[in-house]
């Protein structure tokens, strides 16, 4: 278990008065909780902050026309992620197609087990197209091509993972690609956003292994994100984890910075 210090800021400059959503703040997610948390925007005329039920913390910001700042920080306990400390089911790609198929249905796993309802809504979303994730032909060929019959679902991860990989893709492209490969074959997989020592504000994928939690992945490395890493927002897709959105859907050409730093725990 270590504690992470995690500092976000942005500066805006914006043509007329907006409300500014944000979302600098990480989210309570599998390995990780809030300790401390804090936001200044020393030119907004009004703040509010909301948490929501999947443990993401969106803020909106009344900003004035012209250049703003805003720096956010957070203190942030880790622990391990489950996929280091706990054994991973053996299910094969399709038995785990099958049991996201029951939950969606169901609310329950193949075996009867129960899953949250806000976890089998979440699954639910993140197992069918959105915005920027379509099903198409690009995604099933890229999916079929790679997956054999039978084939452990971890071990599947990791060979879609390697093959965008090897695509040379934008960080965030590459996401998507690997995205809409796990959804074409019926699996569950997130878009995650957050922080990554050494590289700032990075994205990554989350594949649902069910009855064991979200498996991450950086498709651009083929591996789960360097030790130290924070979620910051999570959703199906980019369009629906924005760290900055302003009234006409844009970002109001925020430059957005990260850093986030080891410290003991005291």
């Amino acid at each position: 278990m270590s504690i992470v210090h995690v500092t976000v800021s942005a500066e805006l400059d914006l043509p007329a008065a907006a409300t500014i959503r944000t979302q600098f703040i990480p989210c309570d997610y599998e390995n990780q909780r809030v300790v401390s948390r804090s936001t200044q925007a020393p030119s907004a005329v009004g703040t509010r902050d909301l948490e929501g039920p999947d443990g993401t913390r969106v803020s909106y910001l009344e900003l004035p026309a012209g250049r703003s700042r805003i720096d956010s920080a957070a203190s942030v306990r880790l622990t391990k992620p489950a996929y280091a400390s706990r054994r991973i089911p053996t299910l094969t790609w399709d038995q785990g197609a099958a049991l996201i198929r029951a939950i969606r249905s169901t609310g329950r796993t193949g075996d009867g087990t129960p899953v949250s309802a806000e976890e089998a809504l979440y699954i639910a979303t993140t197992s069918v197209p959105s915005t920027l994730v379509r099903i198409d032909d690009d995604a099933r060929d890229l999916a079929f091509s790679t997956l054999s019959p039978g084939q452990p679902l971890i071990l599947g991860i990791a060979e879609v993972a390697a093959r965008v990989a090897r695509l040379g893709l934008s960080a965030v492209d590459a996401t998507h690609t690997m995205i809409g490969a796990m959804r074409a074959v019926g699996l569950a997989a997130s878009y995650l956003v957050g922080v990554v020592p050494d590289r700032g504000i990075h994205t990554w994928a989350a594949v649902c292994i069910p009855g064991f939690s979200w498996f991450p992945i950086d498709p651009q490395t083929a591996r789960p994100p360097d030790e130290g890493a924070v979620v910051l927002a999570r959703g199906r897709d980019a369009a629906d984890a924005p760290l900055v959105r302003c009234p006409d859907g844009g970002d109001g050409g925020a430059s957005v910075t990260a850093t986030v730093l080891s410290r003991p725990e005291s």
